[in-house]
């Protein structure tokens, strides 16, 4: 006789109820119907119907990956897995029955299985079993799954990686955008408390002017970037070249505001703006101030722009008219880059810096031949561009007995129709008496390769440029 089990129901095929079976024996089916009140060959009976659940919810539910990891190895699938509990029942009914018998799922049924009588019992007890088995596998899968999380790294190597993510400080991050960390904050909640409890990640900061925003706004926005850093140095960058008069001295007076007690602990500033606003002061002390980029776009009438108590200031970047407006302790500085100079601007600025070992001059053409000559004794390296024109005759003025290394403009060498690059550099050389080892000469050429290596043999040489204008002649 065929006993067919749905839930807690269990009725024969013709539809009448099965002798001994009640609602409450569940766990267990007996059908006695057998001639001399024996028992069948077979039964149908009940194993585990919990089990079956289970496994019937992994073939039609498989677990989903939890997609908050980085890395996932190769997580086992739900087909293995249900394979893996496919195989151990079979053994088990192999165990009853003698031989393997087909294991049928159905949606909400139970595992029909026929076996002998006096094995049921049994049989009940190896369900259980199985069923400790299937969570041990279970657990086993969701350890190998997850091996590397990458929420579960410390916090310590997360804040490294953050910081290495951004640019290289003291260069500022964007305030928007996908390199910035107001989208790194949002990845997730663990990622946005590493994030704001990393003081080094908001250190470098750009103040922009933002007319859409209140002054309560951006006032409170400079102030919970600044208590974010915690103690750290600062670089600070305000650039906005097109903003004048009162719109830009009330600006200026708003960020300082939330600047100023902070100043002792400015390392990088960078300042680009039209005109020197008339709050803007820096004779207190920034004892941290180790690099000043000033650029100014057009002169202003009253005084000029004084930087105070400055111990650790050794470089500076400077347009000409911060050159031409602003006070430093240029005797400290062992760098200095000045862009869009004339060369007569250059002279004052040159005369204080005697400590120099790095500079970089952007020029603008202009008659040199009244000039006096400059020594620079500490020079190692000296870059001359031309900005605007070609400035030739400038390199004869500076006498550099340390140099190591150069970069010209040829255009700039040639001091007459005679007198060209060789020449030029020949006499620069000689008067400075240094011992050049390296020297880079940028532009379109007139001199060949070959003609700059016989004259130079000891000096490592390198060219930015084509040569006779790009029209093709061959270098020879």
């Amino acid at each position: 006789m065929n006993v067919i089990v749905d839930g807690a129901a269990f009725k024969t095929q013709d539809g009448s109820d099965p002798e001994g079976i009640t609602p409450a024996e569940s766990k267990r089916v007996a059908v006695r119907n057998a001639p001399n009140g024996g028992h069948s060959d077979e039964v149908f009976g009940i194993i585990a119907v919990g089990i079956g659940r289970r496994i019937i919810a992994l073939v039609r539910k498989p677990k989903k990956q939890n997609t908050k990891y980085f890395f996932n190895p190769k997580p086992i699938s739900y087909k293995l897995r249900v394979a893996i509990i496919v195989r151990r029942l079979r053994q088990v009914i192999k165990g009853v029955g003698g031989k393997p018998r087909a294991v049928r799922l159905l949606p909400r049924r139970c595992i029909l299985l026929s076996a002998p009588m006096s094995t049921l019992e049994a049989e009940h007890v190896h369900a259980i079993d199985l069923d400790a088995q299937i969570s041990a596998v279970e657990r086993s899968l969701s350890a190998l799954s997850y091996k590397y999380p990458v929420l579960d790294l410390p916090n310590e190597i997360v804040a490294e990686i953050f910081i290495h993510s951004l640019p290289v400080y003291p260069e500022c991050p964007p305030r928007t955008g996908i390199l910035s960390l107001t989208n790194l904050s949002q990845i997730c909640r663990k990622w946005r408390e590493i994030a704001l409890n990393t003081p080094m990640l908001w250190r470098a900061m750009v103040l922009p002017r933002n007319s859409d925003a209140s002054f309560v706004q951006r006032t409170r926005e400079t102030d919970l970037w600044l208590s974010r850093s915690g103690s750290c140095p600062l670089s600070i960058e305000i650039v906005d070249p097109y903003c004048f008069g009162t719109i830009l001295d009330g600006w200026i007076t708003e960020v300082f505001a939330g600047l100023n007690p902070h100043r002792a602990r400015w390392e990088y500033l960078k300042l680009h703006l039209a005109e020197i606003p008339r709050p803007l002061t820096f004779e207190e002390p920034m004892p941290l101030l180790r690099h000043l980029d000033l650029a100014i776009e057009e002169h202003t009438a009253f005084n000029s722009l004084v930087f105070g108590d400055t111990p650790l200031l050794r470089s500076a970047t400077l347009n000409d008219v911060a050159a031409d407006t602003v006070i430093l302790p240029w005797e400290q500085l062992t760098s200095l880059v000045l862009d869009r100079v004339y060369p007569r601007e250059c002279l004052p600025v040159l005369q204080q810096t005697s400590t120099l070992i790095h500079c970089k001059l952007f020029l603008v053409h202009e008659r040199v031949a009244d000039l006096p000559d400059v020594t620079l004794p500490h020079l190692k390296s000296l870059t001359l561009v031309n900005s605007i024109g070609v400035t030739s005759g400038y390199l004869q003025t500076l006498i550099v007995p340390a140099l190591r290394e150069l970069h010209v403009w040829e255009q700039s060498l040639q001091l007459s129709y005679f007198q060209g690059p060789i020449y030029s550099l020949k006499s620069f050389i000689s008067k400075s008496g240094c011992n050049l080892q390296k020297m880079t000469i940028s532009g379109p050429r007139f001199v060949s390769r070959d003609e700059y290596s016989s004259a130079f043999p000891s000096i490592e040489l390198s060219f930015d440029g084509q040569y006779g204008f790009g029209s093709g002649v061959a270098e020879g």
